[in-house]
């Protein structure tokens, strides 16, 4: 009984690390949030991505191979989605459409939107939800945060849940899961995960066509920079 009890301990300590850095893959749950059938752990998504948790941990890979310029605002950005959910996320590219991609409940896509010195300015964040949580847009959950993981607020609003400026960007997306992917000559290959600061990858995130519009639209219809004190992004 004593040896029982000690491998039990050993397994115990051995597993703790590894369940820490899990992300949160299944965060949904019943009850109500803003009017909804089914809300969602917000704190799990954004305990998943901060402080650049994501980069160390395998259940992510990177879907970039290093920064690259955003089409959406005047920013150089990363991405990373969770790794299981990595094969279906690079069928889709920001310049086609009709994909038929879509990714399951429990998805997490985050870009790493970069300043001038190549720091992270903010993170982006989607997160696939349970269904009915937003079907609007695919169920997705959308967040905006400073790279240690706190919310950003603009023009008083908090940026994360069904933020309705995300909307207009992706609706037009739905055949491809309501995404826009990495371009393809700007892809990592294999989907390893974890990178763990890669020298190569600069750090993650997905503007460029990749994560999320979080404020505003420009009067052309695209969300940008212009009207978006958060940068502008499409993941």
């Amino acid at each position: 009984m004593r040896v029982r009890t000690w491998i039990l301990i050993v397994a115990a300590a051995l597993l703790a690390p590894t369940a820490a850095c899990l992300p949160a893959m299944d965060f949904g749950s019943s009850g109500s949030n803003d009017g909804g059938a089914v809300t969602i752990d917000e704190a799990r998504i954004l305990a998943s991505v901060a402080n650049g948790a994501y980069r160390h941990d395998p259940m992510f890979a990177a879907v970039s191979r290093q920064s690259y310029a955003s089409t959406a605002a005047a920013a150089r950005i990363n991405v990373w989605v969770t790794a299981a959910d990595w094969g279906d996320y690079t069928r889709i590219a920001p310049d086609k459409s009709g994909s038929g991609a879509s990714l399951r409940p429990g998805a997490i896509v985050v870009r790493e939107v970069l300043d001038a010195s190549g720091a992270v300015a903010k993170v982006t964040v989607m997160a696939k939800g349970p269904a009915g949580y937003n079907p609007t847009v695919g169920d997705f959950w959308f967040g905006v945060t400073t790279p240690d993981g706190t919310p950003m607020v603009t023009n008083g609003v908090m940026q994360m849940g069904k933020v309705q400026s995300c909307f207009g960007c992706h609706v037009p997306r739905a055949s491809d899961g309501y995404l826009f992917g990495v371009p393809e000559s700007d892809r990592a290959s294999g989907g390893a995960g974890g990178s763990g600061g890669n020298a190569d990858l600069g750090v993650g995130g997905g503007g460029g066509g990749s994560d999320m519009c979080s404020g505003g639209r420009r009067g052309n219809g695209k969300c940008g920079a212009d009207d978006e004190p958060d940068g502008g992004d499409q993941s």
